[in-house]
């Protein structure tokens, strides 16, 4: 059975009223919306390793939770090399997140979970224009607001975690670090050899004893910790 027909053998079934063409544009648009939103494209392309492992393909969705930070704004500026794409995916997807919406009103789909799909994705194309815009004082004074109202409508909702202070950090030397710490291919370099692996590594006993102070706490719950990067 091919995708076009578990699709059209679905909507017989359950939404007979709606048009198998129609719940395949709605499917195709909301993997598109998906992958663009909650994905950095080129980010995610990218194949980045620090010490043993590979960097994660998202930075600011953390599981249940949404991380608007002006020090996630500094890295994406030096991992993402070409902002305005990003920006401009971030504008596509949520076009394409109004469609859906359109077609699930026009045609009857069940709109239950994507008025708060349609609200969290929002919230999330909002932080792309503060991440990779010059993030002036109405995408941030937007942002709050879309975390105000989201907020109150949903009960069930991801955790907004918003923080737009932090030290300016020039461009250059996060490059530099960059460049020194991270590589794109799986195989170690001589610096990854001397500095990262070993060097780092001498690191590891102080970090496992302070790791209940490092990071936020969710953080430390539900991911590894830092204490594995330098294990």
């Amino acid at each position: 059975m091919t995708c076009e027909q578990a699709i059209a053998e679905f909507a017989q079934q359950h939404w007979s009223h709606v048009p198998a063409d129609v719940l395949e544009e709605f499917l195709r648009l909301s993997d598109v919306v998906i992958k663009d939103l909650l994905y950095v494209r080129e980010l995610a392309e990218r194949q980045l390793y620090f010490r043993r492992l590979r960097l994660p393909p998202q930075i600011f969705v953390f599981w249940d939770r949404i991380m608007i930070d002006n020090t996630v704004k500094r890295v994406l500026a030096w991992l993402v090399r070409d902002r305005e794409v990003a920006l401009q995916q971030g504008r596509e997807a949520i076009e394409k997140m109004h469609q859906m919406s359109d077609l699930a009103k026009r045609y009857g789909i069940t709109r239950h979970g994507l008025k708060h799909q349609a609200a969290t994705f929002e919230i999330i194309a909002a932080s792309c224009e503060y991440f990779f815009g010059p993030g002036d004082d109405e995408i941030k004074k937007q942002l709050l607001d879309l975390k105000s109202r989201y907020k109150k409508r949903f009960k069930r909702n991801y955790s907004v975690m918003i923080n737009f202070e932090g030290k300016h950090v020039h461009r250059l030397p996060m490059r530099f670090a960059s460049a020194l710490m991270v590589r794109e291919k799986r195989r170690y370099r001589m610096v990854d050899q001397v500095l990262t692996i070993r060097i780092l590594g001498m690191l590891y006993p102080v970090v496992r004893r302070l790791r209940h102070r490092i990071g936020p706490k969710f953080a430390r719950e539900q991911a590894m910790g830092l204490e594995v990067l330098l294990k």
